[in-house]
């Protein structure tokens, strides 16, 4: 999945849409031509729907219990077994909260940039082609 990626594979994949980014543009100025640019904007939509489609539906909540303040006397159960770990320790239980609302925060920490590929990409698309009124040549 592709939110499941390293820091630098990620990095390597915006590198490339900026490449593809920059390569649309010299090419709609050069053929002066931005049909070349509403194309990237196409590409862009894809990637960002194709990059939001990849979490796994149903979408994955923060536990409610976790966000309340552990209280004296509270107790864990760790793990689903009968063989589960019962913890009553107000400190680990700390922890163990704030790490199931990290987990879940940081599996989407990058959806909002998909969904603003796919607008950015859809607006791209839609309106690159009006450009051709102010860079084309004046008819004789």
């Amino acid at each position: 999945m592709l939110h499941e990626l390293s820091t630098s594979s990620k990095r390597a994949l915006y590198a490339i849409v900026f490449l593809l980014l920059i390569t649309h543009i010299v090419l709609s100025m050069y053929l002066q031509d931005f049909t070349w640019l509403a194309a990237f904007g196409a590409l862009l939509s894809i990637f960002g729907l194709l990059a939001s489609f990849s979490y796994s539906l149903p979408l994955e909540d923060i536990d409610t219990k976790d966000l309340e303040p552990t209280q004296e006397g509270e107790h864990y159960i760790f793990g689903g077994s009968p063989m589960a770990e019962v913890i009553t320790d107000k400190n680990s239980i700390e922890h163990i909260k704030k790490a199931n609302i990290n987990r879940v925060l940081k599996k989407y920490e990058n959806i909002s940039t998909y969904i603003i590929f796919t607008v950015l990409g859809t607006l791209i698309w839609a309106y690159a082609g009006f450009f051709n009124a102010f860079f084309s040549s004046p008819c004789a």
